[in-house]
């Protein structure tokens, strides 16, 4: 076998591996954290399931998100755990450090996936971006934004301009600056 036929079977072996690891640390995770499954493909904002996640600005609007979180898991004590999945490099988040959970505005998505759902949490909810591949070393980069959120917030200018743009009254969680 040679060309494509032995190249897809190289990453139909590299999927399968990756899965069997994914499958082990997710168990080993939930055991050691005592963690329940709650919710997958969690929506809020889109009509049916959560409302949107709501955040006031300064000058009294609100900004309202859509979108939706790949999976929600329960802890024993109320707290909610929200997981993204990645399938590529986690060099891209490489700026996101605790010290600066949002690499200067440019990762937003689990912030406000933590604003959406921390009314069904015990404070407080924590999220992170999970690469689920062994070449990523199925790494772990959590964005936890303090409980009321205004040091995360108060200085992005960008939410500032998105709430003054003409468009939706709910904003997508779909803009480049995310993904």
């Amino acid at each position: 076998v040679t060309g494509k036929a032995l190249t897809w079977q190289a990453e139909q072996a590299r999927l399968l591996r990756d899965l069997d690891l994914l499958l082990a640390e997710e168990l080993k995770e939930r055991r050691q954290r005592h963690l329940r499954f709650r919710e997958a493909e969690a929506a809020f904002g889109m009509g049916s399931g959560h409302p949107p996640a709501e955040l006031q600005l300064a000058n009294g609007g609100t900004l309202l998100f859509r979108g939706k979180a790949d999976r929600i898991d329960a802890g024993v004590d109320g707290r909610l755990v929200i997981t993204d999945y990645k399938t590529g490099r986690s060099s891209t988040y490489k700026d996101l450090k605790p010290e600066n959970p949002l690499a200067g505005g440019q990762f937003l998505q689990l912030p406000v996936y933590a604003l959406a759902f921390r009314k069904d949490s015990a404070p407080p909810v924590t999220a992170s971006y999970w690469f689920i591949s062994e070449s990523a070393a199925f790494e772990r980069k959590p964005c936890n934004p303090a409980p009321g959120f205004s040091n995360v917030w108060q200085n992005l200018r960008l939410m500032q301009r998105i709430a003054r743009r003409d468009g939706p009254d709910v904003l997508p969680l779909d803009f480049a600056a995310c993904n």
